[in-house]
């Protein structure tokens, strides 16, 4: 797995060998080898991400994220970074001045809102369980209710759910 550059599962596999052979100094060294390497591609994607980002390369950018996220799909630092990437994309298309009618304008403090915050969070979270469903259904299960806390409207990750709750 690690030769392929499945770092991730690699790192599940060592982690499960640490956990049944605990005094193995090899499984440890590796589980601990893998740690910092999974680090370090992850600052690496991170750093591609926002080049891609200054460049205004949301996309690619994202893609970058979600690179990340699936050597760490716990870090939650990277799953907000997703969002705000998702956001700005999506914010170019919002038009520069808008009208006291238009959906997300906040009328309190006449201010253009982000109508797509919460969504986008949704997204990114249903997305990487999505990643995850083949390997890890129970933490994918966790990220589609995430999705459906922050956007209870979310079909696809309700939709996902019940192939779950069928599975089980």
């Amino acid at each position: 797995m690690e030769e392929q550059g499945r770092l991730g599962d690699a790192l599940d596999h060592w982690r499960i060998a640490t956990a049944i052979y605990p005094d193995s100094i090899d499984a440890n060294e590796r589980a601990r080898s893998l740690e910092d390497r999974i680090t370090v591609r992850v600052s690496e994607l991170i750093a591609e991400a926002d080049k891609e980002a200054s460049k205004g390369r949301f996309r690619t950018s994202g893609q970058l994220l979600f690179s990340a996220l699936s050597l760490q799909p716990d870090n939650e630092q990277l799953i907000k970074r997703v969002s705000a990437i998702k956001q700005s994309a999506a914010l170019e298309k919002v038009p520069a001045t808008p009208s006291l009618t238009q959906p997300g304008f906040n009328d309190d403090r006449q201010t253009p809102q982000t109508p797509f915050a919460a969504s986008e969070e949704a997204e990114t979270k249903f997305q990487l369980g999505v990643e995850l469903f083949g390997s890890d259904k129970a933490r994918a299960k966790q990220l589609f209710l995430e999705a459906l806390e922050l956007n209870p409207t979310h079909l696809r990750a309700r939709a996902y759910l019940q192939i779950l709750a069928e599975q089980e």
